[in-house]
């Protein structure tokens, strides 16, 4: 028995889509794992003054538990759960969080619609394609916001060091030297060590106060900070050096990232001239001769062309931005 033609395409179609699909839910789950087995290293090392560092949610003091219930929105644990984290940014507004949930349904609808009704594919394909499409809509507006504050906070970060540095080195104590970077050091990362300062004046625990500092910010320049100043409390040594070094280190990263985005311009101005290209084209040619363009909505074949356009060039897209991703997380 001989299969039609279009009906292996259509078969060989469905398997290329669902193939896809577990190959980026497993990229998901691995990649959640990897950053729940860091969070793990990251607390055994921060939470080195308590005896109890094998348990340290036991180890959180009842006024840091009373913080965190505060500072949380009634959708934050949602939020978490979709993002990986723990806890929210003090950063992410309410109009944030709206714009990520209308971004992440717009974006599952729009896929749903185009696997379902584009590429008449099952039903049982396009929900969980829009289920994805809309959760990395999601991830990709958060991540806009997350690197925009990220590079607030190194712009001034280096700086606020030094000021930190200086402290410590007239003799002051920890929490003085966050206190006057709080009330000194630039907007973005004034605003952090402000709140830390108010925690400690509080009482709070300092390995507790700036754990969930750094569980908020998730920016790793900032993570080196909490174990190093965590790590001389427990053991001691000159903090002063440590941190000036740290700067400096911080200083060479941010350059070197600098000029990473700089060669990557000409990369990413070239995939927005490669994206646009096909629109542009398209809508020349519906204006000069409609009956040409229409095929590929009229019809079956020319709407499943069209779904087969959209899948290689989103595919395409994917594959660039990883790879500028990688390029910049290693410089």
């Amino acid at each position: 028995m001989t299969i039609p033609r279009e009906l292996a395409l259509w078969i060989g179609v469905g398997i290329v889509v669902v193939g896809g699909l577990l190959l980026v839910a497993v990229a998901i789950i691995q990649s959640i794992n990897a950053k729940r087995r860091f969070r793990e290293r990251l607390a055994r090392v921060v939470g080195l003054p308590d005896p109890e560092a094998a348990k340290p949610r036991e180890t959180v003091s009842q006024s840091t538990k009373a913080a965190r219930e505060r500072d949380r929105s009634f959708i934050d644990p949602v939020l978490g759960r979709l993002l990986g984290r723990e806890l929210m940014p003090r950063w992410l507004t309410r109009a944030n969080r709206l714009t990520m949930i209308i971004g992440g349904g717009v974006t599952g609808w729009i896929v749903f619609s185009i696997i379902r009704f584009l590429g008449d594919l099952p039903v049982f394909v396009a929900i969980p394609g829009g289920v994805i499409g809309g959760w990395l809509a999601f991830r990709a507006v958060f991540t806009f916001y997350q690197r925009r504050e990220e590079t607030r906070f190194l712009e001034g970060f280096p700086e606020s060091m030094g000021i930190f540095v200086r402290m410590v080195r007239a003799g002051l104590p920890v929490p003085e030297a966050i206190r006057t970077v709080g009330m000194e050091g630039p907007h973005a990362v004034a605003d952090v060590f402000k709140r830390m300062s108010d925690r400690l004046a509080i009482g709070d625990p300092m390995p507790d106060v700036m754990l969930d500092a750094s569980k908020r910010l998730e920016i790793p320049e900032f993570r080196f900070f909490v174990v190093a100043v965590n790590i001389q409390r427990e053991t001691g040594g000159n903090l002063a050096a440590t941190l000036d070094n740290l700067a400096d280190i911080i200083r060479k990263r941010r350059t070197a990232r600098q000029r990473a985005l700089a060669l990557m311009s000409e990369v990413k101005a070239s995939i927005g001239i490669l994206t646009a290209l096909p629109f542009i084209v398209g809508t020349f040619l519906w204006f000069q001769n409609p009956g040409y363009i229409s095929v590929l909505f009229t019809t079956q074949r020319g709407r499943f062309v069209l779904f087969c356009a959209i899948a290689l060039l989103t595919t395409g897209l994917t594959v660039m931005q990883l790879l500028i991703k990688r390029t910049l997380k290693g410089a």
